[in-house]
């Protein structure tokens, strides 16, 4: 059977953050996640899932600034400091709401050689680090950045190569169809 988890963040905002946890509780939700609880003290939250009988599924680790339009530093080259403080703040968190997963974000880098290298030894250093804790660490690229680089990928095939795929299917499909019209014929 499926185990969700309700994301306070977003469920139940008609109500104070606090007393989303009861809600979810209520809904019969046996955990929830939290995107940012970074505005609210890790002790108040853990009271607040205690008191709800409820499991951190998954946290995010620290964004950074979205007035900014910070969303994330993994996969940003010369932010390797902020990422690792942001780690650790998400440790802190995750340790303190005995959460076992902590979600990194990527942030907003182009697609490039030197971004997939920062993503790359950003996300392995704080897998290791996690694992010192007990705890996973979780990423993943935007839909939106993968979503571009396969556009650009599509946008870049070659006609030459267009033109003979092209030819291929026609005939395949042209099999298809007048094949069993042949067969019948011949059979006749």
């Amino acid at each position: 059977m499926p185990r969700f988890a309700a994301s306070v963040m977003f469920l139940f905002a008609e109500a104070p953050f606090e007393e989303r946890f009861r809600l979810a509780s209520c809904a019969g939700f046996r955990a929830v996640e939290c995107q940012n609880p970074y505005a609210w003290a890790a002790e108040d939250i853990r009271d607040w899932l205690t008191d709800a009988g409820l499991d951190m599924a998954l946290i995010n680790a620290p964004a950074g600034d979205p007035d900014k339009g910070e969303r994330g530093f993994a996969a940003v080259p010369g932010r390797e400091n902020d990422f690792r403080e942001s780690l650790e703040r998400g440790l802190a968190y995750a340790r303190m709401l005995s959460c076992s997963r902590l979600h990194v974000l990527a942030g907003n880098a182009p697609i490039n050689a030197e971004t997939e290298r920062a993503y790359v030894a950003n996300v392995r250093w704080a897998a290791a680090r996690a694992e010192r804790e007990g705890l996973r660490v979780l990423s993943q690229e935007s839909r939106e950045s993968r979503l571009a680089a396969a556009e650009k990928k599509a946008a870049a095939l070659p006609a030459k190569l267009t033109v003979p795929m092209i030819l291929f299917f026609l005939r395949v499909l042209f099999v298809v169809i007048a094949g069993p019209a042949g067969i019948n014929i011949s059979n006749n």
